[in-house]
């Protein structure tokens, strides 16, 4: 069954709460987040772990010291030796968000900014995305400009390969809010895809194989997470 899991980041995280979270984190992980300049980047990288490191300890009824992750050559990490345990995280903006099911899932969150987003979509996306765009209210294009992102951006990381996927090399249709396709080559692919409200300022788009996609989105507290780790 897919899980989505999601938590506004905190203005500020007291000092005490922060280096406590950053306990529960492997030494070079804790070496990565010391190389963050902006203290946002820093909150997203921490809770974004931390909530997938919380879920296993729930599932699994394991340890945090117990749980170790591998990486495919593209860096996409997995749960050793849980092969029927599949997740995903992204952040932006004021979110963190995090995905998981039996099977392969993407998941990406973006904040909706202004930026020059035909030129982007020229460069980047599919002829046929950018007609979709064109074809759209202009008060409406750049909303939808972000829908096609993170639809695209779900779709590789679903399959784990990053950017090795040129962005143009498949096409995805969003016909209405329950029908979204993709294509790739004229071929249809089997996958299935979704798209959450999580607030006006950002969009939420999912990608599996098959399955049911949840309702809705379970929201977490950073107060109550800290708390919930400190008990495990």
């Amino acid at each position: 069954m897919v899980e989505i899991h999601a938590m506004k980041i905190p203005r500020e995280i007291h000092e005490e709460q922060l280096d406590g979270l950053i306990s529960f984190l492997t030494t070079e992980k804790q070496v990565k987040l010391t190389k963050l300049i902006h203290k946002k980047d820093l909150y997203r990288s921490l809770l974004g772990e931390i909530i997938i490191r919380f879920i296993i300890m729930k599932r699994y009824n394991m340890r945090n010291d117990n749980i170790k992750f591998i990486y495919n050559h593209f860096g996409k990490p997995d749960l050793y030796n849980h092969p029927d345990f599949s997740f995903n995280i992204s952040h932006s903006g004021s979110w963190v968000i995090c995905a998981i099911n039996h099977q392969e899932i993407g998941i990406d969150i973006e904040e909706i900014k202004p930026l020059p987003y035909l030129s982007i979509a020229s460069s980047c996306f599919a002829k046929e995305e950018l007609e979709d765009i064109r074809m759209r209210n202009k008060e409406d294009q750049l909303r939808y400009f972000f829908d096609l992102w993170t639809l695209k951006e779900s779709f590789i990381k679903f399959y784990g390969k990053g950017l090795a996927i040129p962005l143009k090399s498949f096409v995805i249709r969003k016909l209405s809010e329950r029908k979204i396709e993709v294509y790739e080559k004229n071929k249809k692919l089997p996958l299935a895809f979704k798209q959450y409200y999580i607030d006006e300022h950002h969009k939420l788009s999912v990608c599996i194989k098959e399955g049911d996609f949840p309702r809705q989105i379970c929201f977490w507290d950073c107060n109550r997470l800290y708390d919930e780790m400190q008990f495990e």
